[in-house]
């Protein structure tokens, strides 16, 4: 059935272009990946593994544009992720468009947009703006990732979301951000009730020659369930980057507050494996925390290519129920990690690249606790199309 739906929809993008500029495009990933893990109390794994999407997540998308006025555009926007090792929906299997599934209005008085889309804090649409400019790396290399790491923004794409960019004045642009249901198949999820998980950000970016600095605040209006009616999140987010010449550098920090575990956290399926059954998935999706991060990066253009790393290092504690009380052993965790990656360039479309880094993860608790150690190595070629 997706299949189909894919294929009508690139059939009625090319019908589409007597009316309007359309553009298929889309990016083809492939690594081979060598990881390390260490958890407490069950020893060590190595695996090696073929993976889609390290570099750059792999997609086919669809990008239509048509001038109603010398001064209004309408764009549309439908963007998809699959996995190039075995070529199925990637991400989840309900969304046809993961990415990005935007309608939008280009103005005078700025960009509005209407649909599925990232949060501004996140890397993976064209409405992000805080992620791809705090980080040296991209955000495919998972918890080895710069601001996979520190960075809590939770759901990095939205459903039912109205968007608003503004003309830049002065250096200055601000975005807003309300989505009124960030994944509209939950059941029993009511858009604008408090049934459905909600979220709102306003971001402020500054450009001044090789200089970029950004503030953020975001919050998700948490969902009301029987386990409790938590209080809603609250994030504030402040960072950039300033371009040497020689080098770029990357700087990022934030604070969050009633965050949910398993966004501010680290994985929870390695506290599992740790012995911490406690600490699962279902457990850490209920739990709610506060904590800060940090994150720097710098990125170094070569004669042949171009080296990026990036380190970071995140605190979480305060956990407590959905209902406000606290957790049982009063946990707290850690989490930092290091990534160096080498990208070469063989033509303008296709991209060699290779990759290592190191972390860990370390949770504290009165009655048991523990250090999970992770290591990757990998090489890949990703192509523009």
């Amino acid at each position: 059935m997706k299949k189909s739906l894919i294929v009508a929809a690139l059939l009625g993008a090319l019908a589409f272009q007597a009316q309007a500029e359309v553009t298929i495009y889309g990016v083809a990933d492939a690594s081979i990946t060598y990881q390390y893990l260490k958890t407490p109390g069950h020893g060590s794994t190595n695996t090696v593994s073929m993976d889609s999407g390290t570099d750059r997540g792999s997609r086919v998308g669809i990008h239509a544009t048509e001038k109603l006025t010398d001064r209004t555009q309408v764009e549309v926007i439908l963007e998809n992720q699959f996995g190039l090792d075995n070529g199925v929906q990637q991400q989840d299997d309900k969304h046809l468009f993961h990415r990005e599934a935007t309608l939008n209005l280009n103005t005078d008085y700025g960009r509005f947009g209407f649909g599925r889309m990232g949060t501004s804090m996140g890397q993976i649409s064209s409405w992000c703006v805080v992620g791809p400019q705090i980080s040296a790396i991209g955000p495919g290399y998972g918890p080895y990732s710069g601001t996979s790491v520190w960075f809590t923004s939770g759901q990095s794409q939205m459903d039912n979301t109205i968007a608003w960019r503004s003309p830049r004045f002065g250096g200055l642009a601000l975005t807003a951000q309300y989505s009124g249901n960030v994944d509209q198949t939950v059941t029993g999820a009511v858009e604008n009730k408090a049934s459905a998980e909600r979220y709102a950000s306003l971001t402020g970016e500054f450009k001044r020659g090789a200089l970029t600095l950004l503030a953020a605040v975001d919050s998700y209006l948490w969902a009301s369930s029987a386990a409790g009616n938590p209080d809603n999140s609250l994030q504030f987010t402040v960072g950039g980057n300033y371009d040497f010449g020689p080098a770029q550098l990357f700087l990022a920090g934030n604070y969050f507050d009633h965050m949910k575990l398993a966004l501010a956290a680290g994985n929870p399926s390695w506290y599992i494996a740790s012995g911490f059954d406690d600490f699962g998935v279902d457990k850490a999706m209920n739990y709610y925390a506060k904590g800060y991060g940090v994150s720097a990066g710098v990125s170094v253009p070569l004669s042949y290519g171009k080296i990026g790393f990036n380190a970071t290092y995140n605190k979480v504690k305060d956990v407590e129920t959905a209902n406000g009380t606290a957790v049982t052993g009063n946990p707290e965790f850690e989490r930092a990690a290091g990534t160096v990656t080498y990208e070469y360039p063989f033509s303008k479309r296709t991209t060699f690249y290779v990759s290592a880094g190191y972390g860990e993860q370390k949770m504290d608790r009165a009655t048991n606790g523990g250090t999970v150690k992770f290591a990757r190595a990998l090489f890949g070629i990703d192509h523009n199309f």
